[in-house]
């Protein structure tokens, strides 16, 4: 068992888009990294490309184990860059949706979270929060790469990183068993918007 940080490798325009994630992977070490790379790609594609501006590309992942010293390898997506299909002028490049995680343990961390952009504005309502369909579309992109099963066969089980992992009723790493998403439109540091700072 080993502890990965993987980083999703997205771009809305010329501007990053990154994705932070952890695992922690069981089966054969280590992973197929080129594996992963194609099953993130796949549930990109199947979910939240027709939601994302033609401005948003993905372009592989980074991968590192998560311990001190050790250095990113960037692996392209083998069948090549993602592009968002949706053509609409409503393109912002601040706007995110928050992706909150939750392990039900009682041991901390039990909650995280993450920002989906790339995301276009005319997936808002008319009272400013997101559409249903769009919230459902990346609910089940977050829950299909919570747990990635890859050749070898690994298991990759998405996981909280603590902060402090010293401290009391405190592990280091807690696996993610439910990802929900926010209503509110987010601005990609976290902000509300509308909201003030």
């Amino acid at each position: 068992m080993a502890n990965w940080q993987i980083v999703i490798e997205g771009r809305q325009g010329t501007d990053d888009m990154l994705n932070v994630i952890y695992y922690q992977s069981t089966g054969v070490e280590p992973p197929d990294f080129v594996a992963a790379a194609v099953v993130i790609r796949a549930h990109i594609e199947d979910h939240i490309q027709t939601f994302c501006g033609d401005n948003t590309t993905w372009l592989g992942i980074t991968y590192r184990e998560d311990i001190p010293g050790s250095v990113g390898v960037f692996v392209p997506f083998p069948a090549g860059t993602l592009v968002g299909s949706n053509a609409t002028p409503s393109q912002v490049y601040q706007l995110s949706m928050l992706v909150q995680k939750f392990s039900n343990g009682n041991v901390r961390p039990v909650r995280g979270w993450a920002f989906q952009g790339g995301l276009v504005a005319d997936g808002t309502s008319g009272n400013g929060g997101w559409e249903t369909p769009l919230r459902d579309a990346v609910e089940a992109l977050w829950e299909d790469i919570r747990i990635l099963s890859i050749a070898g066969p690994t298991t990759l089980q998405m996981v909280l990183k603590a902060s402090n992992p010293t401290a009391p009723n405190t592990q280091p790493y807690t696996a993610v068993d439910k990802v929900s998403t926010a209503v509110t439109p987010r601005t990609l540091d976290g902000r509300r918007l509308n909201v003030g700072s």
